[in-house]
């Protein structure tokens, strides 16, 4: 092979290395951390759907269990009850601290939701949100939102209350 066409192919070959998207990394001086968001790994009752009658008055719901591998983060849960009717949430639980004995949350608190305010045939959806991170309330969407970096599960329940004189709670 000629000394011109084995300098044209070197040429032509470091050309194109040049044509190859290099992402530009910028130095923030801080090192960079993937987050592992929370997960929700035991919710009660288990079911989703919960068919019950009036008669029950109170229906608790709880996450005893929670596991977040990033064993520093603090986690916030937020309740909600028919959101798109109300995004307020109904009610926010104490920051659970870190663990010191890995990435799992024991949690023994109870949500409590009252059937009584709700009329008969009606459907009610219960929705708990953990975060490492929630957003300012004002946020779009409301009292939702997620830092960036951050993230978030959701552990929904449907309760769909009929007419009855009995309870048969799961």
């Amino acid at each position: 092979m000629s000394r011109a066409r084995t300098t044209g192919l070197l040429a032509l070959w470091l050309a194109t290395g040049c044509l190859v998207d290099q992402p530009i990394v910028e130095d923030t001086g801080q090192p960079s951390r993937r987050n592992h968001p929370p997960v929700i790994v035991m919710r009660e009752p288990s079911n989703t759907t919960l068919y019950l009658q009036r008669s029950c008055e109170k229906v608790y719901f709880s996450l005893p269990r929670i596991d977040d591998l990033d064993e520093r983060d603090e986690l916030v849960v937020k309740w909600f009850v028919n959101y798109e009717d109300d995004p307020e949430p109904v009610d926010v639980w104490p920051p659970i601290p870190p663990s010191e004995d890995g990435p799992t949350r024991l949690v023994t608190y109870k949500f409590r939701v009252s059937l009584e305010d709700y009329p008969d045939r009606s459907t009610i959806v219960v929705e708990a949100v953990v975060s490492d991170g929630f957003a300012d309330p004002t946020v779009h969407p409301p009292n939702r939102a997620i830092l960036p970096g951050k993230g978030s599960d959701v552990a929904v329940w449907t309760i769909v209350i009929s007419e009855g004189s009995w309870c048969n709670y799961p």
